[in-house]
């Protein structure tokens, strides 16, 4: 009698551990913002300290933000893609982008006539 409760008991803790559920810390969904306004800087990425470009963007209210740039898409004025070395400071902009973990991911930038 005691082998058999042991050996059910014995399966039941390896069923769990084989079909429990795996908890996790839920993570803080991504939130998208816009934001309009006026490039005041970019920092290259750096390949050797695995650093993302970033930017320095003040919008339209006087507010200064930071964007980390890693998989941004870039528009020019006319709407037609370009490259991360066309845009300069003083350039305007609006700038699409998720906040998480309170980091600034820009997704889009398009430059504003």
């Amino acid at each position: 009698m005691k082998k058999a409760t042991i050996a059910v008991l014995s399966l039941m803790v390896m069923f769990s551990l084989c079909f429990g559920q795996k908890i996790t810390s839920a993570q803080p969904a991504a939130t998208m913002m816009m934001a309009q306004g006026t490039i005041d800087s970019i920092k290259p990425a750096n390949p050797v300290m695995k650093s993302s470009a970033e930017l320095s963007f003040k919008k339209n209210n006087g507010n200064t933000i930071k964007f980390t740039l890693s998989s941004t898409s870039i528009y020019d004025s006319n709407s037609q893609k370009t490259t991360l070395g066309s845009l300069k400071a003083g350039d305007k902009a609006k700038i699409r982008y998720s906040v998480s973990n309170g980091v600034n991911e820009a997704m889009s930038i398009t430059l504003i006539k």
